[in-house]
């Protein structure tokens, strides 16, 4: 070059060590600005820019947006599910936090999970990624699911206290996780089912069974509880 010419400042993207020699800037995690005679590292939190688009002409660095996170290899990532990034120039995610809240995708903040859901996904109870209605037979709280208590029914969805739907009918039992107040019939004359069953309960020595109960019987008779499979009273 002729001596006469004026000196130009590198150009940007480019790192100059020496008046004849003019390179790329390098990996996506380097930039360089107007005037480098060295290539620059990425900071954590940040992450590397360039308006034409190449990865190995950055030109500056900036900080990463809230919903992401920057780890200094020079990109920005979308904060990923069962975490959260709430602030600007985050270097890592934050995990969700437990069963009660959630965190999709890109989350900013952890979120609620909705009274009668409860929480899904992730690799444990502290990084839920979405949440789900609580299904028939169940209920949800604080982001947990339960099956419905023996003796009571959920016959519909979204519910979030034991009590379900309500008590089994008198006649009938509900065990765990049952969908109907009559979810089985309670068997022969031997069994008496009051409301609220859990089980079938067997009819005691000197007591009779009817409709829904049981009760003494009456003078000059007697009852037995009879083996499951039989059916009757027996009397003298």
């Amino acid at each position: 070059a002729d001596a006469h010419e004026p000196c130009v400042l590198c150009p940007e993207g480019h790192f100059c060590p020496d008046k004849a020699t003019m390179s790329k800037c390098g990996s996506v995690d380097l930039y360089c600005p107007l005037g480098s005679v060295t290539p620059f590292q990425v900071s954590e939190g940040y992450f590397t820019i360039d308006e034409a688009g190449p990865t190995d002409t950055r030109v500056a660095q900036q900080k990463c947006y809230v919903g992401h996170y920057c780890d200094g290899g020079g990109e920005m990532k979308v904060c990923p599910k069962g975490h959260y990034c709430n602030a600007e120039g985050m270097s890592k995610p934050v995990v969700c936090g437990n069963s009660s809240v959630f965190c999709r995708e890109g989350s900013s903040e952890p979120q609620s999970v909705t009274k009668g859901f409860f929480s899904i996904g992730g690799s444990s109870d502290v990084t839920r990624e979405d949440q789900s209605i609580a299904p028939k037979g169940h209920f949800a709280k604080d982001g947990i699911l339960f099956e419905c208590p023996p003796g009571h029914f959920g016959n519909t969805t979204g519910l979030f206290t034991d009590d379900c739907s309500g008590i089994c009918e008198a006649g009938w039992y509900c065990p765990q996780a049952s969908l109907h107040s009559r979810q089985v019939a309670c068997g022969g004359e031997q069994n008496i089912c009051p409301q609220g069953s859990s089980s079938p309960q067997a009819v005691r020595h000197g007591y009779y069974t009817t409709i829904f109960n049981e009760e003494l019987c009456r003078p000059g008779k007697f009852r037995v509880p009879l083996p499951e499979e039989e059916v009757g009273v027996s009397s003298v």
